[in-house]
Order: C-alpha cells, then sequence, then structure tokens
C-alpha cells in the first residue's frame, strides 16, 4: 500500500498531478485548490496517498495533509460516493464543513 510519495512534479493538469519519484511517474488525482499551490514543473512535494484498487486500475489520491485523506475516506464512505466525486467535494467544501455533514447524516 501506498501512503505518501515525495517527488518532483514532472506535469499537471486541474484534476491530477504526475509526480518523478527517483525515476518511477505517479499520476496523482488531486483537489483543484492542490493544483492551484502546485504550479512549476521541477517542483519538489510530498503527498498522503489515498490508493483504491480496482479491477482494471490502480488509482491514487493525493493530499497535503493526512487529516484530507482521513476525511476523503469518510466520504468514500457514504452511498454512491466514489474517489473523483470526493475529490470534487472537497473542492467545493472545507474539511470542517465535510465532517459536520458527515455527522449530520449519522444522526
Amino acid at each position: 500500500m501506498i501512503v505518501k510519495l515525495k517527488g518532483k512534479v514532472e506535469s499537471f493538469s486541474e484534476d491530477f498531478i504526475d509526480i518523478d519519484c527517483q525515476g518511477v511517474v505517479f499520476r496523482i488525482f488531486v483537489t483543484e485548490n492542490l493544483t492551484k499551490k502546485i504550479n512549476k514543473i521541477g517542483e519538489f512535494t510530498s503527498l498522503h496517498i489515498f490508493e483504491i484498487i480496482k479491477e482494471d486500475a490502480r488509482l491514487l489520491f493525493g493530499f497535503e495533509e493526512n487529516e484530507e485523506r482521513e476525511t476523503f475516506s469518510d466520504l468514500l464512505i457514504v452511498q454512491g460516493v466514489g474517489g473523483k466525486m470526493a475529490l470534487n467535494i472537497m473542492s467545493k467544501m472545507g474539511i470542517e464543513e465535510i465532517i459536520e455533514s458527515i455527522l449530520k447524516e449519522n444522526h
């Protein structure tokens, strides 16, 4: 299981970052907020990773803080929410707001 990656940004888009970790390049899906912060090719970065393994894919989702990764994990428990939708929610709402919504839903 991959839990953290450190390396240089090789390329990026509005929903992913490619990180070169000593010659191995990983595509990591991230929030829009994170891609706005990481805007230079060759810049060093370190991301906490949540890995989803499916029959036909291995998806990596990256976060600056471990708390964000845990919130992402909590969102995946919600019926009908997958990885990409969870990232979209996290791009639009703050962590505290998401946690509050999940707690209200459980009561």
